[in-house]
C-alpha cells in the first residue's frame, strides 16, 4: 500500500498545457498499485489499476482501450463504483485472492 497513488488525468477541469507536457493520457485508471504478484498459477502480475466511476457513468472508449491493453500486458485492472470495492479488489489482489 506504501506505493499506492493515483492518477490525475481527467475529470471536468480544464487540462492545461503543462499537464499534457507532464503526460496526461485519456483513459488511464484512477489509482495505481506497482506491486507485483504471482498468481496461483505461476503467472506474475506486474501491478494493479483501478477506474472509479459514480453513479451510471461507464467507462469511456479511451477507458475502454486503456484497460485492453494493460489486461494483454498481465496487469490486473478493476472498475469500481465506491471506495469498499476497491478496498475488496485490493485486499483480494495482495492477498491473491480471486476478485
Amino acid at each position: 500500500m506504501r506505493w499506492m497513488f493515483s492518477i490525475p488525468n481527467g475529470g471536468k477541469r480544464k487540462n492545461g498545457w503543462w499537464e499534457k507536457a507532464e503526460g496526461l493520457k485519456k483513459g488511464v485508471h484512477d489509482i495505481f498499485l506497482p506491486v507485483v504478484r504471482e498468481t496461483y498459477d505461476g503467472d506474475m502480475v506486474p501491478g494493479l489499476f483501478i477506474e472509479m466511476k459514480f453513479g451510471k457513468n461507464k467507462l469511456t472508449k479511451e477507458q475502454i482501450e486503456f484497460k485492453t491493453a494493460m489486461d494483454a500486458e498481465g496487469y490486473k485492472t478493476a472498475t469500481c463504483r465506491e471506495w469498499g470495492d476497491a478496498q475488496k479488489v485490493i485486499i483480494a489482489y495482495l492477498g491473491l485472492e480471486e476478485s
